[in-house]
Protein backbone atom coordinates (compact mmCIF):
# COMPACT_ATOMS: atom_id res chain seq x y z
CA UNK A 1 0.00 0.00 0.00
CA UNK A 2 2.65 2.25 0.68
CA UNK A 3 4.67 1.56 -2.61
CA UNK A 4 1.21 2.61 -4.17
CA UNK A 5 0.54 5.35 -2.50
CA UNK A 6 4.57 6.93 -3.51
CA UNK A 7 3.80 6.03 -6.95
CA UNK A 8 0.69 8.24 -6.81
CA UNK A 9 2.53 11.25 -5.19
CA UNK A 10 5.47 10.88 -7.73
CA UNK A 11 2.17 10.95 -10.72
CA UNK A 12 0.74 13.92 -9.48
CA UNK A 13 3.60 15.69 -10.43
CA UNK A 14 1.75 19.15 -11.45
CA UNK A 15 0.75 21.72 -8.28
CA UNK A 16 -1.80 23.86 -10.03
CA UNK A 17 -3.45 25.35 -13.45
CA UNK A 18 -4.37 28.42 -13.54
CA UNK A 19 -7.61 30.51 -15.18
CA UNK A 20 -11.04 27.84 -16.59
CA UNK A 21 -10.71 24.32 -17.81
CA UNK A 22 -13.32 23.26 -20.24
CA UNK A 23 -12.90 19.41 -21.09
CA UNK A 24 -15.45 17.51 -23.66
CA UNK A 25 -13.55 14.34 -24.21
CA UNK A 26 -10.98 11.53 -22.96
CA UNK A 27 -8.60 13.82 -25.02
CA UNK A 28 -8.77 17.14 -22.89
CA UNK A 29 -8.90 15.24 -19.59
CA UNK A 30 -5.16 13.95 -20.17
CA UNK A 31 -3.62 16.90 -20.27
CA UNK A 32 -5.00 17.08 -16.32
CA UNK A 33 -4.16 13.61 -15.57
CA UNK A 34 -1.13 14.92 -12.85
CA UNK A 35 -2.63 18.00 -12.05
CA UNK A 36 -3.48 18.47 -8.33
CA UNK A 37 -5.05 21.98 -8.46
CA UNK A 38 -7.66 23.85 -10.99
CA UNK A 39 -7.78 27.68 -9.74
CA UNK A 40 -10.85 28.65 -12.44
CA UNK A 41 -13.41 27.15 -13.44
CA UNK A 42 -13.50 23.30 -14.43
CA UNK A 43 -16.11 22.61 -16.86
CA UNK A 44 -17.13 19.45 -17.77
CA UNK A 45 -19.80 19.49 -21.16
CA UNK A 46 -20.36 17.06 -23.71
CA UNK A 47 -18.94 14.10 -21.83
CA UNK A 48 -19.77 10.88 -23.59
CA UNK A 49 -18.45 8.40 -21.34
CA UNK A 50 -19.97 6.96 -18.59
CA UNK A 51 -18.14 7.69 -15.84
CA UNK A 52 -15.00 9.83 -15.17
CA UNK A 53 -12.80 6.75 -13.98
CA UNK A 54 -9.33 6.95 -14.92
CA UNK A 55 -9.15 10.98 -15.95
CA UNK A 56 -8.89 12.94 -13.23
CA UNK A 57 -6.63 10.67 -10.82
CA UNK A 58 -4.89 13.78 -8.81
CA UNK A 59 -7.68 16.45 -9.03
CA UNK A 60 -7.83 17.58 -5.44
CA UNK A 61 -9.42 21.54 -5.81
CA UNK A 62 -10.87 23.34 -8.29
CA UNK A 63 -12.42 26.89 -8.31
CA UNK A 64 -15.64 25.97 -9.57
CA UNK A 65 -16.63 22.44 -11.05
CA UNK A 66 -19.57 22.26 -13.91
CA UNK A 67 -20.71 19.43 -14.91
CA UNK A 68 -22.95 19.92 -17.71
CA UNK A 69 -24.77 18.74 -20.93
CA UNK A 70 -23.00 15.15 -20.89
CA UNK A 71 -26.07 12.44 -21.86
CA UNK A 72 -23.93 9.22 -21.62
CA UNK A 73 -22.78 10.23 -18.36
CA UNK A 74 -24.41 7.83 -15.58
CA UNK A 75 -21.92 8.72 -12.54
CA UNK A 76 -19.48 11.06 -11.44
CA UNK A 77 -17.33 7.94 -10.55
CA UNK A 78 -13.28 9.41 -11.02
CA UNK A 79 -13.54 12.59 -8.82
CA UNK A 80 -12.83 10.70 -5.39
CA UNK A 81 -10.10 12.04 -4.50
CA UNK A 82 -11.70 15.54 -4.99
CA UNK A 83 -11.79 17.61 -1.82
CA UNK A 84 -12.28 21.34 -2.09
CA UNK A 85 -14.37 23.32 -4.66
CA UNK A 86 -14.06 27.05 -3.41
CA UNK A 87 -17.24 28.46 -4.81
CA UNK A 88 -19.94 25.78 -6.22
CA UNK A 89 -20.73 22.86 -8.08
CA UNK A 90 -23.33 22.83 -10.57
CA UNK A 91 -24.69 19.96 -12.16
CA UNK A 92 -27.37 19.78 -14.61
CA UNK A 93 -28.75 18.48 -17.79
CA UNK A 94 -27.49 15.40 -17.79
CA UNK A 95 -29.90 13.20 -19.36
CA UNK A 96 -28.97 9.33 -17.83
CA UNK A 97 -27.13 10.81 -14.56
CA UNK A 98 -28.35 8.19 -11.58
CA UNK A 99 -25.56 9.41 -9.06
CA UNK A 100 -23.21 11.84 -7.36
CA UNK A 101 -20.76 9.04 -5.74
CA UNK A 102 -18.08 10.87 -7.06
CA UNK A 103 -18.34 13.52 -4.93
CA UNK A 104 -18.09 11.75 -1.81
CA UNK A 105 -15.42 13.13 -0.81
CA UNK A 106 -16.27 16.67 -1.17
CA UNK A 107 -15.49 18.30 2.35
CA UNK A 108 -15.07 21.91 1.60
CA UNK A 109 -17.66 23.61 -1.22
CA UNK A 110 -19.57 27.28 -1.29
CA UNK A 111 -22.59 25.97 -2.94
CA UNK A 112 -24.29 22.98 -4.95
CA UNK A 113 -26.52 23.46 -7.63
CA UNK A 114 -28.73 20.19 -9.39
CA UNK A 115 -31.22 20.72 -11.83
CA UNK A 116 -32.56 18.91 -15.06
CA UNK A 117 -31.01 15.16 -14.36
CA UNK A 118 -34.12 13.27 -14.89
CA UNK A 119 -32.59 9.93 -13.65
CA UNK A 120 -30.79 11.35 -10.44
CA UNK A 121 -32.71 9.80 -7.65
CA UNK A 122 -30.12 10.52 -5.03
CA UNK A 123 -28.55 13.80 -4.25
CA UNK A 124 -25.91 14.26 -1.94
CA UNK A 125 -22.66 15.32 -0.37
CA UNK A 126 -22.05 13.26 2.80
CA UNK A 127 -18.39 14.87 3.52
CA UNK A 128 -19.74 18.20 3.36
CA UNK A 129 -19.70 20.57 6.38
CA UNK A 130 -20.98 23.78 5.51
CA UNK A 131 -22.48 24.86 2.20
CA UNK A 132 -23.84 29.12 1.36
CA UNK A 133 -26.42 27.34 -0.34
CA UNK A 134 -27.95 24.59 -1.65
CA UNK A 135 -30.16 24.92 -4.75
CA UNK A 136 -32.39 21.46 -6.08
CA UNK A 137 -33.93 22.77 -9.61
CA UNK A 138 -34.10 26.54 -9.94
CA UNK A 139 -36.25 29.35 -8.68
CA UNK A 140 -39.30 30.29 -10.66
CA UNK A 141 -42.63 32.59 -10.93
CA UNK A 142 -44.49 29.86 -12.07
CA UNK A 143 -44.61 25.59 -12.11
CA UNK A 144 -44.09 25.06 -15.85
CA UNK A 145 -40.58 27.05 -15.98
CA UNK A 146 -40.09 24.97 -12.59
CA UNK A 147 -40.74 21.44 -13.74
CA UNK A 148 -38.40 22.02 -16.49
CA UNK A 149 -35.43 21.95 -14.07
CA UNK A 150 -36.62 18.39 -12.33
CA UNK A 151 -34.53 15.66 -11.24
CA UNK A 152 -35.47 12.19 -10.58
CA UNK A 153 -35.53 12.36 -6.39
CA UNK A 154 -38.60 11.35 -4.37
CA UNK A 155 -37.07 12.31 -1.23
CA UNK A 156 -33.95 14.94 -0.03
CA UNK A 157 -32.10 12.77 2.21
CA UNK A 158 -28.08 12.60 3.18
CA UNK A 159 -25.88 15.61 3.36
CA UNK A 160 -25.00 13.80 7.01
CA UNK A 161 -22.26 15.96 7.69
CA UNK A 162 -23.71 19.34 7.11
CA UNK A 163 -23.45 22.12 10.23
CA UNK A 164 -24.46 24.86 8.46
CA UNK A 165 -26.19 25.96 4.94
CA UNK A 166 -27.35 29.81 4.27
CA UNK A 167 -29.67 29.28 1.96
CA UNK A 168 -31.74 26.10 0.51
CA UNK A 169 -33.81 26.11 -2.54
CA UNK A 170 -36.26 23.11 -3.65
CA UNK A 171 -37.92 24.06 -6.74
CA UNK A 172 -39.89 21.95 -9.28
CA UNK A 173 -39.09 18.50 -8.45
CA UNK A 174 -41.68 16.37 -10.00
CA UNK A 175 -41.49 12.98 -7.67
CA UNK A 176 -40.30 14.42 -4.75
CA UNK A 177 -42.27 13.19 -1.57
CA UNK A 178 -40.48 14.44 1.44
CA UNK A 179 -37.31 16.39 2.68
CA UNK A 180 -35.96 14.42 5.49
CA UNK A 181 -31.92 16.18 4.87
CA UNK A 182 -33.70 19.75 6.09
CA UNK A 183 -35.36 18.39 8.63
CA UNK A 184 -32.07 16.57 10.04
CA UNK A 185 -31.02 20.25 9.56
CA UNK A 186 -33.48 22.09 11.18
CA UNK A 187 -34.12 19.26 14.22
CA UNK A 188 -30.19 19.74 15.19
CA UNK A 189 -30.04 23.39 15.52
CA UNK A 190 -27.87 23.63 12.16
CA UNK A 191 -26.81 27.38 11.43
CA UNK A 192 -29.16 28.45 8.81
CA UNK A 193 -30.80 31.40 6.85
CA UNK A 194 -33.49 30.76 4.33
CA UNK A 195 -35.82 28.02 3.26
CA UNK A 196 -37.87 28.23 -0.35
CA UNK A 197 -39.82 25.43 -1.06
CA UNK A 198 -42.16 25.43 -4.53
CA UNK A 199 -43.48 24.12 -6.92
CA UNK A 200 -42.99 20.37 -5.95
CA UNK A 201 -46.34 19.11 -7.23
CA UNK A 202 -46.31 15.68 -5.02
CA UNK A 203 -44.93 17.25 -2.30
CA UNK A 204 -47.77 16.93 0.62
CA UNK A 205 -48.51 20.78 2.38
CA UNK A 206 -48.17 18.60 5.67
CA UNK A 207 -44.48 17.55 4.92
CA UNK A 208 -44.02 21.35 4.03
CA UNK A 209 -45.79 22.60 7.52
CA UNK A 210 -44.00 19.94 9.34
CA UNK A 211 -40.68 22.19 8.23
CA UNK A 212 -42.30 25.19 8.97
CA UNK A 213 -43.02 24.44 12.34
CA UNK A 214 -39.28 23.26 13.26
CA UNK A 215 -37.32 26.38 11.33
CA UNK A 216 -38.07 28.58 14.32
CA UNK A 217 -36.63 31.88 14.54
CA UNK A 218 -33.36 31.06 12.73
CA UNK A 219 -34.52 30.35 9.50
CA UNK A 220 -36.92 32.45 7.26
CA UNK A 221 -39.27 30.05 5.46
CA UNK A 222 -40.97 29.93 2.21
CA UNK A 223 -43.75 28.09 0.20
CA UNK A 224 -46.01 27.74 -2.12
CA UNK A 225 -47.05 26.05 -5.22
CA UNK A 226 -46.94 22.07 -3.30
CA UNK A 227 -49.23 19.58 -3.01
CA UNK A 228 -52.63 20.95 -1.66
CA UNK A 229 -50.50 24.75 -1.09
CA UNK A 230 -51.61 27.47 -3.19
CA UNK A 231 -49.75 30.35 -4.72
CA UNK A 232 -48.44 32.80 -2.68
CA UNK A 233 -45.95 35.93 -4.25
CA UNK A 234 -43.98 36.42 -1.07
CA UNK A 235 -42.14 33.37 -1.82
CA UNK A 236 -41.36 33.87 -5.12
CA UNK A 237 -37.53 33.82 -5.97
CA UNK A 238 -36.85 35.75 -2.51
CA UNK A 239 -33.46 38.18 -2.89
CA UNK A 240 -33.16 36.26 -6.58
CA UNK A 241 -31.68 33.10 -7.99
Amino acid sequence: LHRVDRRQRQMCIRDRVEGDVTVSAPADAEALANVREIEGVLRISGWERESFIGHFPCLERVGNLRILDSSSLLTLSGLERLRMVEYGISIARNASLTSLDGLSSVEGVGGLFVASNPALARIDLPAAVELHWIEIGGCAFDPDTALESTNGITTLDGFESLESVGRVVVSGQAELESLPAIRRLLDAGAQGGEVIIQHNPNLPIEEVDDLRSRSWEQWSFYSCGNLGEGEDARCFCINGS
